[in-house]
C-alpha cells in the first residue's frame, strides 16, 4: 500500500481522466461492432489502441442500432465530463494532459475493465453488456474514492457494490456531493442505454 498523500486536485483530476477512459473504451466497442457489419473493409486496418475520444464521429454516421446505442452512451459520458469540468471550474486540456491524474485513473480502470475477445457480432454484443457492467463498478469505485478521499479502496468497495447495485442503477443513492451525484446520474443513464441493447441481435 502506498504512503503517498493525495490532494483534492488528485481526486478531481482522476475523475476526469476516468471519464475520458470510459469514452474511449465505448468508442472501441462501437468500432468492433461496426467492423462486423457496416465497416468490414476497415477490420484489421484500424488499431483500436490508437482510438481517441474524437474518433466516434465516423460511428455517428452508421445505421447499426447497437452502434447507435454506443454512440448515445459516448455522448452521455462526454456531456458528463463537460458538466464536471464546468462545476469544478477546470481547464480541460490541463486536466486531461496531466500524466499523474491519468495514472491514478488507469489503476482503477484496468482493475475493472476486462478485455474481451468476441469474434462475431453476437459475441461482441454480449461482451459489450459486460463492459457496461464493469463501467458501473468502475464509476461506483470512483464515487467512493471521492467521498472517502482515499485512493486504494478496492477491497473495501468491490463487495460493497453488489450490495447497493440495484439502488445505484436506479439512481436511488443519496449524496450531498455534487460530483458523486453527477456520476450516479451517469451510471443510471448508461444503464438505460444498456437496456436498449437487449432486443438487438
Amino acid at each position: 500500500m502506498s504512503d503517498k498523500k493525495y490532494t483534492e486536485d488528485h481526486f478531481i483530476g482522476m475523475v476526469a481522466q476516468t471519464l475520458s477512459f470510459i469514452s474511449i473504451k465505448l468508442c472501441e466497442y462501437g468500432y468492433l461492432l461496426a467492423f462486423e457489419k457496416d465497416l468490414p473493409d476497415l477490420k484489421g486496418l484500424v488499431q483500436l489502441d490508437t482510438i481517441s475520444n474524437a474518433d466516434f464521429e465516423l460511428l455517428e454516421t452508421l445505421n447499426d442500432p447497437a452502434v447507435k446505442v454506443v454512440v448515445q452512451s459516448i455522448h452521455h459520458v462526454e456531456d458528463c465530463l463537460k458538466n464536471y469540468m464546468l462545476i469544478n471550474n477546470l481547464d480541460e486540456y490541463e486536466i486531461l494532459d496531466n500524466e499523474e491524474y491519468r495514472e491514478l485513473a488507469a489503476d482503477s480502470f484496468f482493475a475493472y475493465i476486462v478485455e474481451c475477445d468476441g469474434e462475431t457480432y453476437t459475441d461482441i454484443l454480449n461482451d459489450l453488456n459486460g463492459i457496461y457492467y464493469n463501467i458501473y463498478q468502475l464509476l461506483y469505485h470512483t464515487t467512493r474514492q471521492l467521498a472517502l478521499k482515499e485512493m486504494e479502496i478496492f477491497d473495501q468497495v468491490y463487495d460493497e457494490f453488489f450490495e447497493i447495485v440495484e439502488d445505484l442503477l436506479n439512481n436511488r443513492l443519496e449524496t450531498d456531493n455534487k460530483n458523486v451525484a453527477l456520476l450516479h446520474n451517469l451510471i443510471a443513464t448508461l444503464c438505460a442505454d444498456e437496456n436498449l441493447l437487449e432486443d438487438i441481435e
